[in-house]
């Protein structure tokens, strides 16, 4: 039975797909839309297909066709163009928008086995972005109905879409988007404590936005997505347009943040939105991010554990041991420091209502590098990728927590093995009733059992019992895992994932709006050349195999000192603006005698003063003897 093919379109393409496969280069003898011939581009080799249309059955048939291939094969391929590569490698450039051309060529060279130019390259990846372009107009027009289904299908979910005319005439543009599920925000509000962190990260695809999002921490310390926004650009306008929404679907409005705490980056606009919408809450920032920019002015190994000695103090009697001790080295270390108040960054000022004594924003960063796969696409496969993420993880961790051996998570039951092995080191003195005197390192703290309470503030800070506790505890004969809070239990845990996300249909399933389509931004390409890495951080480790320059001094390796090098040097350039006076002068020289010596009638050929200056040092002395004996 003949090969059928629809038409001699797909006909073409399949020989097309063939050529690459068996790395053979073939040409059309004849390209007609009713009848195909085709012969391998070797004259040599026998290899040859023809194909017509077939009347009876309306379909492109072969009709003689010899496999076999005498030839070597090839590793340059004519079929292979810019829109074939482009429509072949669309996927790949999707998902690394950001790839180099090179790169690219290599990706072709690895898979296919065949050389192609930069130029091509180049065509394909501009002939790629057209049609991704294209798909995201599509995706953007859809989000009005998408919207929709999303507040059908979840009940209760807060689903927000603006867009904006900068003319009537004008078409719509997308300007941002809010999405909590009821799933997450009932989620939270029953098993999590009142911990919520912020941050923002950029989209990675072709169209530039900026996503905000809102994580809490479960029962095991683990990150708990509430909500999420892409924004145009991260701003003053839209945090406060963003914690507007997060206030209302937490309910914390009434109360403008009291007992609640916040933690976040210096994110540009969020500072002056969190003062303005709610004032009384407790504002973490994080204290890598401080250290970050305070560390780039002072450097070494002792700064950094003073820093970070002070950052991680439960007390204020420790905080200022260790502030003190900064000042000592460095006041204007510590005066840099304090200029961020201690409150926002160190724990000898955080409260105890919440027990969370968390000095980082790792929540956010967790769920930032979740997403990472899906911030390279564009905005509704997106949003939908996150979703199916958070459904999924949302029954998964419901399905974790009945493998647990304790009442309690395995990231809590590590931190209270950590306790238990410090807890050997400490002696106990009892009163008798429920309190106790620990001696920990030549340092006395007093445990109140029945209170909860350690002069340490770990226990107050965290719910767990601190080293000193356990000591107290195993004194009574109790077992710490009793005196764990009641945030970290497996009750606690079950009520934040007991709210399942419901499924959503299809497109074709979806309730049309009359909202008018918004389109995205048009892109802004900036002059210079394109960064394809992000700038690191001070401290942050580097990518690179080998070792970096930055922050070592210069030597000069004409004058032996710091701070510069040879180019620059003052003492090479001060001789060489000697040694260039004296060579000039001796260049005048040479060519005054000359001179005299052409006008005094001198037998001989005038001696040329350009040979004279190759070496001028030397043979100065050597003119003025030669014109003498003339």
């Amino acid at each position: 039975m003949s090969m059928k093919f629809d038409d001699g379109m797909q006909f073409k393409d399949a020989l097309k797909k063939y050529s690459v496969a068996e790395r053979r280069e073939i040409k059309f003898i004849k390209n007609e839309r009713k009848f195909v011939r085709a012969k391998c581009a070797d004259e040599n080799c026998p290899w040859k297909i023809s194909a017509s249309f077939d009347a009876r059955s309306g379909s492109f048939h072969v009709k003689t066709y010899h496999e076999e291939h005498t030839c070597s094969i090839s590793f340059n391929n004519k079929r292979v163009t810019s829109s074939w590569l482009a429509k072949h490698y669309l996927g790949p450039i999707r998902a690394m928008p950001t790839m180099k051309t090179a790169a690219f060529g290599e990706l072709i060279k690895d898979q296919l086995g065949l050389n192609v130019s930069m130029n091509q390259c180049t065509k394909a990846k501009l002939l790629a972005f057209e049609v991704l372009m294209g798909n995201y107009k599509n995706e953007y027009a859809k989000l009005w109905d998408y919207a929709e289904e999303l507040r059908a299908t979840n009940p209760g979910s807060m689903v927000t879409l603006k867009v904006e005319k900068p003319n009537i005439d004008s078409k719509a543009l997308f300007e941002r988007m809010y999405i909590c599920f009821a799933a997450c925000k009932k989620g939270f509000l029953d098993g999590c404590r009142k911990v919520v962190g912020l941050d923002g990260c950029f989209l990675k695809g072709i169209c530039k936005r900026e996503i905000l999002c809102a994580i809490g921490r479960n029962a095991n310390d683990q990150m708990f997505p509430i909500a999420w926004a892409v924004v145009r650009v991260e701003s003053g306008d839209t945090w406060s347009w963003f914690l507007g929404n997060l206030m209302w679907d937490l309910n914390i409005n009434s109360t403008y943040g009291q007992g609640w705490v916040i933690i976040s980056d210096k994110q540009k606009g969020l500072l002056q939105a969190v003062a303005d919408l709610l004032p009384a809450i407790e504002h973490r920032m994080c204290a890598r991010h401080i250290y970050a920019n305070w560390g780039k002015k002072y450097k070494g190994i002792q700064m950094q554990r003073l820093f970070w000695r002070c950052a991680k103090s439960s007390t204020m009697v420790e905080y200022d041991e260790h502030a003190q001790a900064l000042k000592k080295i460095s006041p204007a270390a510590y005066h840099d420091l304090v200029q961020t108040e201690p409150k926002h960054w160190s724990r000898a000022f955080f409260t105890t209502e919440v027990k969370c004594d968390i000095i980082d924003n790792n929540l956010c960063e967790a769920f930032n590098g979740r997403i990472i796969d899906a911030r390279c696409k564009s905005i509704y496969s997106m949003l939908e990728e996150m979703r199916t993420m958070i459904m999924t993880r949302m029954h998964t961790q419901r399905d974790a927590c009945a493998r647990w051996r304790r009442d309690c998570g395995p990231r809590i039951v590590k931190k209270l093995e950590e306790n238990r092995r410090d807890a050997t080191y400490c002696r106990v003195l009892w009163n008798g009733d429920d309190g106790y005197e620990v001696l920990d390192k030549s340092v006395k703290f007093v445990v109140d059992v029945s209170m909860r309470e350690c002069t340490c503030r770990r226990w107050q800070l965290t719910g767990i019992p601190c080293p000193h506790a356990i000591s107290a505890l195993n004194h009574k004969k109790k077992d710490a895992y009793d005196y764990i809070d009641e945030c970290y239990k497996k009750a606690k845990f079950l009520a934040a994932y007991q709210n399942m996300l419901k499924p959503v249909r299809g497109e074709r399933f979806w309730k049309k709006t009359n909202g008018e389509a918004p389109e995205p931004l048009p892109l802004k390409v900036k002059p210079g050349r394109r960064r394809h890495k992000r700038l690191r951080e001070e401290g942050e480790a580097s990518s690179r195999t080998r070792m970096s320059r930055r922050g070592m001094k210069m030597t000069c390796r004409t004058c032996r000192k710091t701070g510069h090098n040879s180019l620059t040097c003052p003492v090479k350039n001060t001789m060489c603006t000697t040694s260039q006076t004296q060579l000039s002068r001796k260049k005048h020289l040479v060519q005054r005698r000359t001179s005299e010596g052409a006008n005094g009638n001198v037998s001989g050929t005038p001696i040329a003063s350009d040979a004279l200056i190759t070496h001028v040092h030397g043979t100065v002395e050597n003119t003025s003897a030669r014109q003498d004996t003339r």
